[in-house]
């Protein structure tokens, strides 16, 4: 609508695709032919759900034919090939040819939450999915092609592990916040919030 040359990403994983609002959103981009980029991550489990207890498709690909949209399935540990399935979903949203599907398929290596004991996952399952990290693989291939050499990776490793700590020390240093501030705002009629006209 504003004439740019710009295109949106949104990313969910699998779970979420049995969820109205996401059916919706690829309904209304297909229709309008809108520069939609729809990108799942689907790491085989929504929370503690198996995907096959969720859906009957293989493939959260396999949804985008009924919005008459590409679907694409990657494999979404070789960064490369998601790389690739992204460019060319963005170039197609750039010539006003709609929104494209890519089903990255992923690995859950952590639990999915704080409050997830992830016990549901067979130990060896978890091993695996450790095992088929992305990120060395990517490293190698960076290596390899000469975009970088090992002191640099080493070194950029060191900057970003840096960066992590200091965020965390930033965050450690902030006060606790005010216990009486968690029922605020809950119903009608309480107090506008602070900073506001309207509430």
């Amino acid at each position: 609508m504003l004439g740019q040359d710009s295109v949106a990403l949104c990313s969910f994983g699998e779970g979420a695709t049995s969820a109205g609002p996401v059916h919706e959103a690829m309904n209304l981009a297909s229709v309008q032919k809108l520069p939609v980029v729809f990108m799942c991550q689907n790491n085989g489990y929504a929370i503690s759900v198996p995907q096959h207890l969720q859906m009957a498709i293989d493939s959260v690909a396999q949804r985008a034919a009924a919005y008459c949209m590409p679907g694409v399935s990657v494999d979404g540990l070789d960064a490369l090939a998601v790389y690739r399935a992204t460019v060319e979903a963005i170039e197609r949203g750039r010539k006003g040819k709609g929104p494209t599907l890519i089903e990255a398929r992923v690995q859950r290596m952590t639990p999915h939450s704080s409050q997830d004991d992830d016990m549901y996952r067979p130990a060896e399952a978890r091993e695996l999915a450790a095992q088929a990290d992305p990120l060395p693989r990517l490293l190698d291939q960076l290596i390899d092609h000469r975009v970088l050499d090992a002191s640099q990776a080493e070194a950029e490793a060191a900057r970003i592990r840096g960066e992590v700590v200091e965020a965390e020390r930033r965050a450690l240093a902030e006060p606790e916040p005010d216990p009486a501030r968690a029922r605020r705002w809950l119903f009608a009629g309480d107090p506008p919030h602070e900073g506001t006209e309207h509430g």
